[in-house]
C-alpha cells in the first residue's frame, strides 16, 4: 500500500518574526504596551530596526523564531524604560542632597509630569544647582534650638513682679498673652529686665565710634587732648565685652527656670524690678510647615525627584547600543517563555524536536544582569563627586610631574651646557 502524499498547508509556523518592520501602519503604534516614547518617530524607527536586528541575531534566516514584531516592539520600549531608569537614579545620587524641599509634581501613568510649577521643563537633563539643602535645614533647627537664628518663631512676653512673690508660672502667662498657640508647651530661651540705669551705663560709655558721650564734636577741639586712633573691630569688642558684664555680673537677680515655673533669687522688691521679660518659642509638628512652606513640602526622597522619562532624542549612541543589546536579550527571554511552553521538545513523526527553551532563558538573565551591572557600574564611576575626586587626583598628579619638569630658562641653559660641551669635546678629538 502507498503511503500518502502529504500536503500542507505551509511549510512553517504561522507565528514567526518578520526580517523587517515598519512603523508606517497605524496598527504598529498600538502594539506597545505604554503609552511612552509612542509618539516619537525616530523611537518607532528605531524599534523597526530593532526587528531586523533581533532576526539577524537569532538566526531568523536559518530557523523561524516564534515571536512577533510587535514582541519585539515591547523589548525594545522595555529597554528605552529600563535605561532611563538607571540613569534617573543615577542623576537623583548626584542632586538629591541639594534638590530637597524643592518643588515636585504630578506624573501621568507613562512617568510625564501632568502638573507642577516645572511641568515640560525636562529636569531630567539639567545640570541642577547644588546647594546644602539637608545640613542647611538640620542647622536651622540646632539654631532654633539654641537661640541663635533658625526657622521656627520666637515669641516674647512678660510677667509682673509682685513685691516679696519669687516663683511665677511662665507657661500661665503665654498661655494668657498667646491663645493662638492653643496651649503648646513653651521652650524659654531667655529671661531678662531692663532698666534705665542699664541701657544709661551702655550708651553713655559706648555711645558708638569715634564719639565721647554722645558728643560726636567733642575732645577734638579741646586744649591738650591726645587720642589714639583705634580699630573699629576694638569699639565692637568693648560693646561685646560690656554686655557680657551686663548678662553675667551687673543684674541684681538670678533665676531658674523648672517646669517653666521661675523662680527669681533674691525674692524681688517692686522698688527694684517691676516687670521680667521672657522669649520662648514651641516646638512645631514635624510636618507642619510654618511660615516657610518651600523650606519643608517638596522633594523629601527618591519618590518625589521631578524626574521624567529620558527623551528618545536625547539618548545618545552610546545608550542606544545598551537598549539594543537589552532588547535583544528580552526577546531572548520571550522566546524562552514561549518555547517552554512545549515543555522542550515537540513530538513528530519519528522523531524528537528538542527545543533550545533553557538554554535561550539562562543567555537572557545573564545577558541582562551583564548589562546593569555594567551601565551601573560606569555610572557609579562619573558621579559629580567621583568626577571631583578624580580631578583633584589629576591636579595633585600633575603637579608631582611638573616637580620634575625644569623651567624653560633651565631647559635653554642646559641645552647651551650640553652644546658647549660637545664642541670642546670635538675639538680635543680633532686636536684643534
Amino acid at each position: 500500500m502507498a503511503l500518502p502524499v502529504l500536503t500542507p498547508i505551509s511549510t512553517t509556523t504561522t507565528v514567526r518574526l518578520s526580517s523587517i518592520a515598519t512603523t508606517t501602519a497605524a496598527a504598529v503604534v498600538t502594539s506597545y504596551p505604554f503609552t511612552t516614547y509612542i509618539s516619537d518617530g525616530y523611537f518607532l524607527s528605531g524599534a523597526a530596526e530593532q526587528v531586523s536586528y533581533v532576526y539577524k541575531r537569532l538566526g531568523g534566516d536559518v530557523l523561524d523564531i516564534e515571536l512577533t514584531n510587535q514582541n519585539v516592539f515591547a523589548a525594545y520600549q522595555e529597554a528605552c524604560l529600563e535605561y532611563s531608569y538607571l540613569v534617573n537614579i543615577h542623576q537623583a545620587k548626584n542632586a538629591l542632597p541639594s534638590l530637597l524641599g524643592n518643588s515636585t509634581g504630578s506624573f501621568d501613568n507613562a512617568g510625564s509630569l501632568i502638573s507642577g510649577s516645572i511641568t515640560g521643563s525636562n529636569i531630567a537633563l539639567k545640570f541642577p544647582r547644588f546647594f546644602p539643602q539637608l545640613p542647611r535645614n538640620v542647622a536651622k533647627g540646632f539654631g532654633a534650638s539654641t537661640s541663635v537664628g533658625g526657622d521656627i518663631a520666637t515669641y516674647s512676653a512678660s510677667i509682673n513682679l509682685t513685691s516679696s512673690v519669687q516663683d511665677y508660672d511662665l507657661q500661665a502667662a503665654v498661655d494668657s498673652q498667646y491663645p493662638e498657640l492653643n496651649g503648646k508647651r513653651a521652650v524659654i530661651t531667655k529671661v531678662y529686665y531692663i532698666t534705665p540705669r542699664a541701657m544709661w551705663r551702655f550708651f553713655a560709655y559706648y555711645g558708638g565710634m569715634n564719639v565721647i558721650g554722645n558728643i560726636s564734636t567733642y575732645g577734638m577741639y579741646t586744649d591738650d587732648s591726645t587720642f589714639e586712633v583705634i580699630p573699629s573691630w576694638q569699639n565692637k569688642l568693648q560693646a561685646m565685652m560690656y554686655e557680657d558684664s551686663i548678662y553675667t555680673r551687673t543684674s541684681h537677680h538670678s533665676y531658674e527656670v523648672v517646669d517653666n515655673k521661675l523662680r527669681l533669687y533674691p525674692v524681688p522688691s517692686v522698688t527694684d524690678v517691676t516687670k521680667v521679660f521672657f522669649k520662648f518659642y514651641v516646638v512645631p509638628d514635624g510636618w507642619d510647615e510654618g511660615d516657610t512652606p518651600g523650606e519643608i513640602s517638596g522633594i523629601n526622597n527618591l519618590n518625589t525627584l521631578p524626574f521624567e522619562n529620558i527623551p528618545y532624542q536625547n539618548i545618545n549612541s552610546i545608550g542606544k547600543q545598551w537598549i539594543r543589546r537589552y532588547a535583544l536579550a528580552l526577546s531572548k527571554e520571550m522566546l524562552g517563555q514561549i518555547r517552554g511552553k512545549f515543555g522542550g521538545a515537540i513530538p513528530a513523526p519519528g522523531v524528537t524536536i528538542t527545543l533550545n527553551s533553557s538554554a535561550l532563558l539562562a543567555e537572557a538573565d545573564k545577558e541582562k544582569t551583564s548589562l546593569r551591572d555594567e551601565l551601573i557600574k560606569v555610572l557609579d564611576e562619573l558621579t559629580y563627586a567621583k568626577i571631583a575626586e578624580t580631578q583633584a587626583a589629576m591636579v595633585k598628579n600633575t603637579a608631582d610631574v611638573m616637580k620634575m619638569v625644569p623651567l624653560p630658562i633651565y631647559v635653554g641653559g642646559l641645552l647651551l651646557c650640553l652644546s658647549s660641551n660637545i664642541q670642546l669635546l670635538q675639538n680635543i678629538f680633532l686636536g684643534t
